[in-house]
């Protein structure tokens, strides 16, 4: 979906959790289990998992500057990406893979989630924001031919570009800096968000846990066809409003696996986005919460298609709780 920035406001932040109702999108404290290679979404790896045979060309510098761009050359394209790497990073750090909304530039990834803010004040957070492609053809979520975005089409890991950069990123990032395997996590708004969700749902065995700002579950054919918006901080609220969807037959960017290893989930939400409407994170927390999966839901009164406010410093405790089993 587009990206959109601007001035955010101090909003209101509910967490929703402890073991609600799954149709009004409660969080449950579902238990983590293993998976397998990139893309089956099940199997019985243990923590850390193994490196990934992902073949690239490219690497990253040791010491690189608090925000550089590199490139990595994987599955024959060469894409370009930020680096926001403090100085004095601890050992074995955690790292953060961020993704831009629907058109973003390279360093958005960082700028959306303010994953920068957390990794200023945290040695143990490195963060790596790769560039989406300009695509030939659309997709679910409102985009058309020439648009930049992730691809959330192709499920396969071994065949999706986006995915196998995301494999390069990860060994790369082991290599060169000693990130744990067992803290890696995607975060994006937006169309990032979906492609965080999607990262999250194709290699669970890689990724320990995923923030959505402001992208969810989608059931409908596209996004476009649930305008819903409306007031209130929790999904119960929603669902007596008008408009509330009632979208069927789909499973956009991944099917939620009920086997396997399940990456946790923050979700966060503006109950007036009139772009990607709350409907669906409430969609993604009843499937979450039905699937078993441990998450967090927030929801705030107002916003609308724009990222939470410092979203990766309110999601950071909550994934830092998680790590691969």
């Amino acid at each position: 979906m587009r990206s959109s920035m601007g001035v955010l406001c101090a909003l209101l932040l509910v967490a929703c959790d402890g073991g609600g109702d799954s149709d009004a999108g409660f969080g449950s404290d579902g238990g983590a289990r293993d998976a397998g290679g990139p893309g089956d979404g099940g199997g019985a790896s243990s923590c850390p998992p193994a490196a990934d045979s992902v073949g690239y060309e490219g690497s990253f510098p040791a010491a690189p500057e608090i925000l550089e761009h590199v490139e990595l050359t994987v599955g024959g394209l060469t894409r370009e990406m930020a680096l926001y790497v403090p100085p004095g990073r601890a050992s074995a750090p955690a790292l953060i893979l961020a993704f831009h909304g629907t058109g973003g530039g390279v360093d958005d990834g960082v700028w959306d989630t303010e994953a920068n803010n957390l990794a200023d004040e945290n040695d143990q957070v490195l963060v790596v924001s790769p560039h989406a492609r300009t695509m030939a053809d659309g997709d679910w979520d409102q985009h058309g031919p020439g648009d930049i975005y992730f691809d959330t089409t192709e499920q396969d890991a071994d065949v999706n570009a986006d995915l196998l950069l995301v494999r390069a990123i990860i060994e790369e990032a082991v290599a060169t800096w000693g990130v744990d395997r067992c803290r890696v996590y995607t975060a994006g708004f937006s169309n990032g968000a979906f492609f965080a969700q999607f990262v999250a749902m194709r290699m669970p065995d890689r990724i320990a846990g995923f923030v959505s700002g402001s992208g969810g579950f989608v059931e409908c054919s596209n996004t476009s066809d649930c305008h819903f918006a409306g007031t209130g901080t929790t999904c119960e609220d929603f669902a007596g409003q008008a408009g509330w969807c009632d979208c069927s037959g789909y499973e956009h960017p991944a099917v939620i696996p009920t086997t396997g290893h399940q990456p946790a989930g923050w979700i966060a939400h503006a109950a007036d986005d009139d772009i990607v409407s709350p409907y669906y994170s409430c969609r993604l927390a009843a499937q979450l919460d039905a699937a078993g999966f441990t998450y967090e839901l927030h929801l705030r009164e107002s916003g609308g298609h724009t990222p939470p406010p410092d979203m990766m410093r309110l999601a950071w405790p909550f994934l830092d709780a998680h790590r691969l089993p």
